[in-house]
């Protein structure tokens, strides 16, 4: 192609409308760029993996940016005209606001001598098929349509496209490749409103920046065509791909105020949504020097993961992500699954993996899902649950079973899946769902929530969370909301629910050596049951202290409990703590109690006993911290002759 003219190319508009708003201005994209294109791209990549190479490698993604002088960016030098005349159409017009304002910012930019750049590329991939009805064209030219190289694709509505240009504010885009076929291709875009030429002539806004071809009876989609070969050596080395098979996503005009902001951004958004890639060793990130594997994810998300209160979210654009739970994820990501078979009329079309704890530093009550391609679709909350539990719900084919592909579990959801790849469609009235992947959707819906429902149950044994506590205000004896001083009045009459007493009572044959907590026996309390002698060659004493002026009480205080206690003598105690269930009875769970302290001194506990905890006539606080940080309604037992300091 040698002599042919490399420049920009927009059709004349025959239409017998106008556009005159930016379609990037409403995106959905647009509402959470950094997220959304951060999600899309990555999940690009993942569609396109080289399954040929041998040994097996991860998906390499890479991000780069840089500033360039204007003169060095292919195609560059003329966009601000493009824009100009897009912008006064737009002001003449009386546009929207929001399109005005982004092409002005995008003036602004490229009346700079310097443009920021923003590159994404991709390793072990098997590069973008060319032709124009092939990938190539899916990527470069049409809307809403994408070519993919397997069932299953995520990335099967083509408008994901959208993304890297709304990150663009001069909504321009650079694409480069070099294919398994050894097609090297290299073509940008730009996407404007309709606007008119210095001849007067009404431009598409839609524009490309590649080969003119001389054939004036060309195809209306053969007038434009991709530079090839070593014709694209011509153009700055940041700008092409040479020898590797992969792809290159250029975004021209990158505005960037906070650069480690926007590194922590993208850090989190691929932790987020990408963390069962990396740990399966599919995926792996290079960001801005940055590299990320399933051998240090771990330490990236100590390094830049937040969790606080105020980010945990969900994510605009994205209504079925929240942003906050990974690190419950994580932890659940390492569990031994509950594996079930996705069936239908006794067929398998695949299966799915629960990682399922029963745990949550927040108390919490969710699950994610992800399919196979390692992209989190969504978080659902089940709130009927009855403890706080993390769970990680892996929905994978079974290949054994020599299922055509399009029948695969994954290709099945594929095809109902939304476009922002955050929902399955299956009960829309406009869109026409098969009825047997409809019934594979909702059957993996009710085994998951079956199963977490199952294993979160409270039993005799088990935990008893107590929801909402950390909106309370504690008072010695009594618990009140915090509510207008009317109705607070009124409650701080009542009894607080969740404070209990010690309920031992000695025995009317209580001696010494001699273990009786009066009422009937309690299972896993040491020292409890029928009276009985202590065993010889033991030196515990599990004589019950029931010598108080006023019985232990518990009270809520921040992330952990003050115990009261106010024995009328002293004593050294070892004081056993127990959580309540719902039903009254105690619960025992190991190596519930993290820490306690009296007086700023570090106590000693052992599987829910505190030990030899010195006790002064009068006023006591022992200050306890339960695991997770978890609450519990409370119960303890103290009992005397606890071990010596000696």
């Amino acid at each position: 192609m040698d002599g042919h003219k490399i420049e920009w190319y927009f059709p004349e508009e025959t239409g017998a409308s106008d556009r005159y708003v930016d379609e990037f201005a409403d995106s959905k994209f647009n509402i959470n760029r950094w997220v959304s294109f951060v999600r899309e791209v990555i999940q690009n990549s993942l569609d396109v993996y080289d399954f040929s190479l041998s040994p097996r490698k991860p998906v390499l993604v890479k991000m780069e940016y840089g500033l360039f002088d204007k003169k060095t960016i292919p195609g560059c030098n003329d966009l601000y005209t493009f824009i100009k005349h897009a912008m006064d159409g737009a002001v003449e017009k009386k546009s929207n606001r929001q399109t005005i304002n982004r092409y002005k910012k995008g003036l602004e930019i490229l009346s700079n001598e310097k443009i920021g750049c923003f590159k994404v590329s991709d390793y072990n991939t098997i590069g973008v098929r060319s032709g124009r009805d092939a990938e190539w064209g899916a990527l470069v030219y049409d809307e809403g349509r994408s070519v993919k190289n397997r069932p299953g694709s995520a990335g099967s509505h083509g408008v994901g496209k959208k993304a890297p240009f709304i990150i663009s504010c001069v909504n321009t885009v650079l694409y480069s490749t070099f294919n398994k076929a050894g097609d090297r291709l290299f073509e940008g875009k730009t996407s404007l409103i309709n606007w008119d030429d210095d001849n007067g002539i009404t431009r598409n806004g839609k524009g490309w920046f590649g080969v003119i071809n001389p054939d004036p009876n060309a195809d209306r989609r053969e007038k434009i065509l991709p530079v090839v070969g070593d014709e694209i050596n011509q153009f700055n080395p940041f700008f092409i791909r040479k020898d590797e098979i992969g792809t290159d996503v250029i975004i021209i005009g990158v505005s960037i105020e906070d650069f480690d902001e926007l590194k922590a951004k993208a850090i989190n958004s691929i932790l987020e949504n990408f963390f069962v890639a990396i740990k399966n060793s599919c995926l792996e990130v290079d960001v801005f020097g940055e590299f990320i594997d399933k051998n240090n994810i771990s330490d990236y998300i100590e390094k830049y993961y937040v969790t606080t209160k105020k980010n945990f979210k969900k994510i605009e654009g994205l209504e079925r992500n929240v942003f906050g739970n990974l690190l419950n994820y994580y932890k659940a990501y390492d569990t031994e699954p509950i594996v079930f078979d996705v069936l239908h009329n006794d067929k398998r079309y695949g299966r799915c993996k629960v990682f399922l704890l029963v745990e949550n530093d927040k108390n919490r009550k969710y699950y994610c899902i992800f399919r196979n391609h390692g992209m989190k679709i969504q978080d659902v909350e089940l709130a009927s649950a009855e403890q706080p539990f993390s769970a990680v719900v892996f929905i994978d084919d079974c290949p054994e079973d020599n299922l055509d592909e399009k029948d695969r579990l994954n290709a099945r959801l594929s095809d109902v899946e939304n476009a922002a790849h955050d929902d399955f469609v299956v009960d829309d009235e406009e869109f026409e769902c098969d009825p047997t992947t409809k019934v594979l959707v909702e059957s993996i819906y009710q085994k998951v929530k079956d199963i977490i429902l199952e294993k979160t149950k409270i039993e005799a044994l088990d935990e008893t969370p107590l929801e909402g506590l950390e909106d309370m205000l504690s008072i010695q004896g009594f618990l009140t909301t915090r509510l207008t001083p009317k109705k607070a009045a009124n409650i701080k009459k009542k009894k607080s629910k969740i404070k209990k007493k010690s309920t031992g009572k000695k025995a009317d044959d209580f001696e010494e050596g001699v273990t009786n907590a009066g009422g009937k026996k309690r299972k896993n309390r040491v020292g409890e049951g029928e009276n009985k002698p202590a065993k010889e060659g033991k030196d515990f004493k599990a004589t019950l202290f029931t010598k108080y002026e006023t019985e232990p009480l518990f009270i809520k205080n921040g992330d952990g409990y003050d115990l009261l206690l106010k024995p009328d003598e002293a004593a050294k105690v070892d004081i056993h703590i127990s959580p309540i269930s719902v039903e009254g009875s105690l619960n025992y769970i190991p190596n519930l109690v993290a820490f306690a302290e009296c007086e700023g001194q570090h106590l000693l506990v052992e599987d829910n006993v505190i030990k030899n905890v010195p006790l002064t006539p009068g006023d006591n606080v022992v200050k306890v911290k339960i695991r997770n940080n978890y609450n519990y309604a409370l119960e303890c037992d103290l009992y005397v002759g606890g071990e010596s300091d000696d």
